[in-house]
Order: C-alpha cells, then sequence, then structure tokens
C-alpha cells in the first residue's frame, strides 16, 4: 500500500509546502478572517493519506521520544487552560472589543485560550508526526528539499524585481507587503524586500535555513547528496545570499556569520586537513563576497540618510534580535519589544508554576505596562512576541520545562550521534545551525513555534540524526 501511494505523497508533500506563505498572505492582503490559519489543506490531505499508511510503518517513522515530549507539553498546556479558563473569561471580556480585528468570534478571550491552548497546539503536534511519515518515506527528504528550495528561488527572483521596481517606479513591486501594500524603504530608494512574505522578516527568517543548507551544499562531493550540479549550486547561493541582505532583517545579518562560524567550527578537522586548497580558496571568495555587499549596501545607506551610523544600527538590530528588548526610551510605546517582553517577564513572577493560561499576555497587558494609556497593543493578538517568554509566562515552570526539553532534543541527538555522522554530515550540520538560528533569534522575535515551517526544519533534522547512525551501524555490522 505504501508503494502504490508514494507518487501521490511526493505531489502532496511538493504541493503542500508551498501554501506555507500563501496562506499568510491571503490573509494579509484580502483581509480574511482569522480562521483561514486553521484551513491547514496539507494537514488535512496528510492526514487522510496517514491513515492508509500501515501500523508497522508508523511505529518506524514516528519518533517515540518526540511523542512523549510534546504530549506532556500539550498536557501541560491543558492544565493550565482549565486552572485559569475562568479568571481570564472574567478580566478578558473587558478587552474583547479592542481585539476584534479579524473577527469578534476568534479574537473573544475563551476562544482564544481554546485556539492557543488546545486547537492549535494540537494541530501542530498533528502535523509534525505527519512529516515524520512523509520525510521517512524513500526520497521524501529530497522532494521536501528540493520544494522549499524552489520556493526559495521564486521568492528571490521577485525579491530582485522588487528592488528594481523601486528604483524605476515599474508596477506590482509590492504585491506581498503586509504594509497596506506599500513598499518598505529603510532609506531613499533603498528597498527592504519581502517577496512571496507580508515582511521583510519573515522573508529573512524563511531564507536563513536555505542559506545555510546552499552554503554547505558549495562544498558537496559526493554526487547522491548533491541537490543541484555545482554551477547551479553557486548561483542559487549567491541569490539566496543577496536577497537575504536585502531584507535588513536582524535574522538575516545575524545568519552569515553564524552560519560561517559554526560551519568552521563542527568541521575544522575536514576543512583543515581534507579541503582541497581550491575549496578553501572558494570559501574565502565566498566571504569577501558577502563582506563586500554588505559594507557596500551601508555605504549606500550612508549617502541617503543624516546621522545614520552602520555600527549602532548594526549592534541596535543586534541586541533587539537577541534578547527582545529594545532601547529603555520606547517604553513610552506599548508596541516596543521592550513592554511587551517586560510585560512577560512580570506576569511570570505572579503565574510561576502554572502561568497565566494560555493567551493570557494581551489580557493582563495594562496591568503590569501602566505607564502608557495607549490601547493599540490590544488589536494584536500576541502581547508578549518573545516565544521563550510567552511560553513561561503562560504555561509557568511546568510548561516550560516539558517544552524546553522538546526544543533540546535535537541538539541531544546531534551531540550523541556527532562522531557518527558520515554521508549526510553536510546538510545535517546544515539544519541544525539553522535550528540554533531559528531558536536563538528567531524566536525573540515572533512565535516561530507556532509556524509549519519551523517544524520542517525540526522533524528534518530529527529524521537525519536517525537515520545516518543506524545507517552507520548496519554497515559497520556488515563489515564484521
Amino acid at each position: 500500500m505504501i508503494l502504490k501511494l508514494n507518487n501521490f505523497v511526493y505531489k502532496f508533500l511538493s504541493i503542500s509546502l508551498f501554501f506555507l506563505p500563501i496562506q499568510a498572505c491571503l490573509v494579509v492582503l484580502f483581509n480574511f478572517p482569522n480562521s483561514i490559519q486553521y484551513f491547514y489543506l496539507f494537514i488535512i490531505i496528510g492526514f487522510i493519506t496517514s491513515i492508509v499508511i500501515t501500523l508497522k510503518y508508523k511505529k518506524i517513522s514516528i519518533d517515540k521520544t518526540f511523542i512523549i515530549l510534546f504530549l506532556l507539553l500539550l498536557f501541560s498546556m491543558f492544565i493550565s487552560f482549565i486552572i485559569n479558563y475562568e479568571q481570564i473569561l472574567s478580566k478578558g471580556m473587558e478587552f474583547a472589543y479592542f481585539v476584534s480585528v479579524y473577527s469578534k468570534f476568534w479574537d473573544s478571550p475563551d476562544i482564544r485560550m481554546f485556539n492557543w491552548g488546545i486547537l492549535r497546539p494540537f494541530l501542530f503536534f498533528l502535523y509534525a508526526c505527519i512529516l515524520f511519515l512523509f520525510f521517512n518515506l524513500k526520497y521524501g527528504l529530497k522532494i521536501a528539499f528540493k520544494t522549499i528550495l524552489t520556493l526559495a528561488i521564486i521568492s528571490c527572483i521577485y525579491s530582485i524585481y522588487q528592488i528594481v521596481a523601486a528604483y524605476f517606479n515599474l508596477p506590482g513591486g509590492a504585491i506581498f507587503s503586509g504594509h497596506h501594500g506599500q513598499e518598505i524603504f529603510l532609506f531613499g530608494k533603498l528597498r527592504r524586500v519581502e517577496g512571496l512574505f507580508y515582511e521583510p522578516g519573515p522573508q529573512a527568517t524563511f531564507l536563513s535555513p536555505i542559506f545555510c543548507i546552499m552554503f554547505f551544499q558549495l562544498f558537496e562531493r559526493n554526487k547522491e547528496k548533491m541537490l543541484y550540479t555545482p554551477k547551479k549550486t553557486y548561483l542559487i547561493f549567491i541569490l539566496i545570499a543577496i536577497v537575504t541582505v536585502c531584507t535588513f532583517s536582524p535574522i538575516a545579518f545575524l545568519t552569515i556569520p553564524i552560519c560561517i562560524g559554526l560551519a568552521y567550527i563542527l568541521n575544522y578537522k575536514r576543512i583543515k586537513f581534507k579541503l582541497t586548497t581550491k575549496n578553501i580558496k572558494i570559501l574565502y571568495c565566498v566571504v569577501i563576497f558577502l563582506v563586500m555587499l554588505i559594507l557596500g549596501i551601508f555605504n549606500l545607506i550612508q549617502k541617503n540618510a543624516q546621522n545614520f551610523s552602520i555600527s549602532k544600527y548594526m549592534i541596535e538590530k543586534i541586541l533587539v534580535s537577541t534578547t527582545s528588548f529594545d532601547s529603555p526610551v520606547v517604553y513610552l510605546n506599548p508596541d516596543s519589544r521592550s513592554v511587551r517582553s517586560f510585560v512577560g517577564i512580570e506576569l511570570f513572577k505572579d503565574h510561576k508554576i502554572f502561568g497565566a493560561g494560555p493567551s493570557s499576555a494581551i489580557t493582563y497587558f495594562f496591568k503590569y505596562a501602566n505607564f502608557t494609556s495607549n490601547k493599540y497593543i490590544l488589536r494584536d493578538q500576541h502581547a508578549v512576541i518573545n516565544t521563550h517568554i510567552k511560553m513561561l509566562c503562560e504555561y509557568g515552570l511546568v510548561g516550560f520545562f516539558f517544552y524546553l526539553l522538546l526544543l533540546l532534543y535535537p541538539i541531544y541527538l546531534y551531540i550523541k550521534y556527532f562522531k557518527l555522522l558520515k554521508d549526510n554530515k553536510n546538510i545535517i550540520d546544515s539544519l541544525f545551525i539553522s535550528y540554533l538560528i531559528y531558536i536563538l533569534v528567531s524566536f525573540q522575535a515572533t512565535l516561530q513555534f507556532w509556524m509549519p515551517y519551523f517544524w520542517v526544519i525540526y522533524v528534518m533534522l530529527v529524521v537525519l540524526l536517525k537515520k545516518c547512525p543506524l545507517q552507520y551501524i548496519k554497515m559497520e555490522n556488515n563489515l564484521k
């Protein structure tokens, strides 16, 4: 039955991943109700498909440790939901009319709690399980890589057009922009690109793993492990690198040095003793190219902006992305990351064990941010946008503990099997670095934990880490 389903599953996986950015664009462009987020077509089709797959194959494919950790997290979230339900409902109703951006039904306190405490977590648990099934199928991983790379190339080509369109005043340069269909400029005519996404930040977040994957592909010498020919690999990498920088997002500035730095740390023995002189020259050329690109763009900024400091801009961007705290001056603005994080920490102090409840930060927001009367923040469901702080304040130490275990699981597997990684080491290293960038940088600015793309990276990494050591051990046993 699995063999008969192969072609269908491959097509499903290819099509489904294209819905990741398009779904978000539909909400922004056409002002669709927030309920469209539940129309996860890829989850529905995948669930129906997985039912037909044999039970034996499911047991082999789905990681048991992952299942236990996620279920423990879901259970702790449910406990927090039950404990805090009455209190959130009574306090939240007075704020309900502020958060009716898309739908009064979906943004009401009780439905919001059910959404973030039960429904959405269960959907992503289901989605991750389905990904395990698909990625364990033959060629499943390769199909997934080709799919997200194809989407990245399309998005980058459109981003290049956005830059040209902004400079020459051409039409169609802001089709997917979440800024009311307006182009997003940094200074002068220097365009920040969002590609197929609604913001430059999400575009950079999407391209960050692609940059890491393509960087490691530059040094892949096993033809079976190469996703493209060497010439295509270089061209795609340069395209991804240029567009990633042109998002002018903190994650873009951090991805490049972190990826190159960790790539050397994880492979310094191979680079020192096994890489040819030609490959080392390629690495130097890549670094020099990226440095010149960044300096050239900043030089252009300086020509178009007065009192602009490169060092100050870079330091502020990096600090905001890694700590989620802005300058204290912006405390007057409740929409700033500093205020949001401050509220989350103060909320945790009063609800340490089981937290304040799912999506409760918005209800308690002005209890702690009483230094401002601006209630604009209540139009945003995510009063706390730092994922780690949000999990801590809304689910307490109990929920945060299981959340942390779930995040650390791929890192534990990587350390455990590091010496056994052979054939797929390049692709595993690229995913591992992408994963670290996600949880250390991207998680500071938005709720990446509840987005499908994060779980694509997560499950890919776990599947490869579990497969490679087994293959190596089997080969060793055969030799004996």
